[in-house]
């Protein structure tokens, strides 16, 4: 399998070509786990609870507003977690949560920030940028997010990172190889797009990182390594762990993923050959306009594969691939009215080319991590 098309590299990504990247491990986690910590919202909010009722009667209390505090902290925190893993709403909740219950205890985060708490650092950023009881300020988050960098926070040197790119460029580039090596999964995804955008794309380097996201749950990773995994690529993962990662992005509404699945359904690479669920994939990709799939359902309605043979459809779908772009597209609607032109019959002479089209790695699905590749 092959890209189809040409990549873009973001301005992260172009500030981070510059640089020799690791060859990652299989090792997922790391201090990226350690800095996020884990999350229990009902059990916050039950502490929140608790804190409120003590401050009421005695509003100076040092331990409950420090514990008010501590929650302000957790939630920007988990926010920033569920952003980086592609959950807005859980995110936009938690910095809610913060507006409506926790408007006063901002400013023990700041001063925390000011001793220098790398958590607070990071919360401190994050209520900034998204204008959370303080003045929206993208600098101001960018500083305070630079200084949990400075420390080794794994979520500062990812967001320090965003912020330095096109103005620091070295700067940027070792902080985004600083968190992905401590597990960032947009980190790592950061840099397996990076070893797509080298020419020639050094996809080894790329399903590495990759798997390392895709095995912490970011979606657009799990795309992009179940198609190198079905590439030929050393992943890591069985067959069936690609299948799903392939699956879980299709169902996130990864145009690509979709596409991808719909080839490996095809041809049985991931088990049985399954080529009417893979015509489904194809259709549902086709009809967001991805012409990849466009193109592969167009192919299946030619010879009938999965679905009915039609060729009025097949027109369709591949005059709408090859306006796309997909030059495979323009060479099997000429073969089809070579066909008709020479005796009207289609299923005489000469084959069509009818080998499946991957999407390559690109991402079409939504994702609120950073900015990507496009195609």
């Amino acid at each position: 399998m092959t890209p189809t098309r040409k990549r873009r590299a973001s301005l992260v990504l172009a500030s981070l070509c510059c640089c020799v990247l690791a060859s990652p491990t299989l090792a997922v986690g790391g201090e990226w786990q350690a800095g996020a910590g884990t999350f229990d919202e009902a059990a916050q909010d039950e502490l929140i609870n608790r804190h409120r009722a003590v401050v009421k009667v005695r509003p100076k209390d040092p331990a409950a507003r420090d514990g008010l505090a501590d929650a302000a902290v957790a939630l920007a925190i988990a926010s920033e977690v569920a952003r980086v893993l592609g959950d807005g709403e859980t995110s936009k909740r938690y910095v809610q949560t913060v507006r409506q219950k926790l408007p006063d205890t901002l400013w023990r985060v700041d001063y925390r920030a000011g001793k220098g708490d790398p958590r607070a650092q990071v919360a401190l950023g994050v209520f900034r940028e998204r204008g959370v009881v303080l003045d929206r300020d993208r600098a101001l988050a960018c500083d305070a997010w630079g200084k949990a960098a400075a420390v080794d926070n794994a979520l500062g040197q990812y967001r320090a990172a965003l912020c330095a790119a096109g103005k620091d460029d070295r700067l940027g580039s070792r902080l985004m190889e600083a968190a992905a090596e401590q597990g960032h999964p947009a980190a790592q995804y950061q840099l397996a797009e990076v070893c797509m955008a080298l020419e020639p794309p050094d996809t080894g380097c790329a399903a590495r990182w990759a798997a390392q996201a895709a095995m912490q749950g970011l979606v657009t990773a799990q795309g992009l390594v179940g198609w190198l995994h079905f590439s030929g690529q050393a992943t890591g993962l069985s067959d069936a762990q690609a299948l799903g990662f392939l699956e879980v992005a299709a169902a996130e509404g990864d145009l690509a993923a979709q596409n991808n699945l719909g080839q490996v359904l095809e041809s049985g690479a991931g088990g049985d050959a399954r080529k009417p669920e893979a015509a489904r994939w194809y259709t549902l990709a086709a009809g967001e306009g991805f012409a990849p799939a466009q193109y592969n359902l167009g192919r299946l309605h030619v010879i009938g594969l999965g679905v009915e043979e039609d060729i009025p459809q097949a027109r369709h779908w591949l005059a709408l691939a090859a306006d796309g772009g997909v030059a495979q597209a323009g060479e099997m609607l000429a073969w089809l009215s070579a066909r008709e032109a020479a005796n009207g019959d289609l299923s005489s002479g000469g084959g069509a080319p009818a080998s499946p089209l991957p999407a390559g790695d690109g991402i079409s699905g939504p994702n609120d991590t950073a900015p990507r590749a496009g195609r």
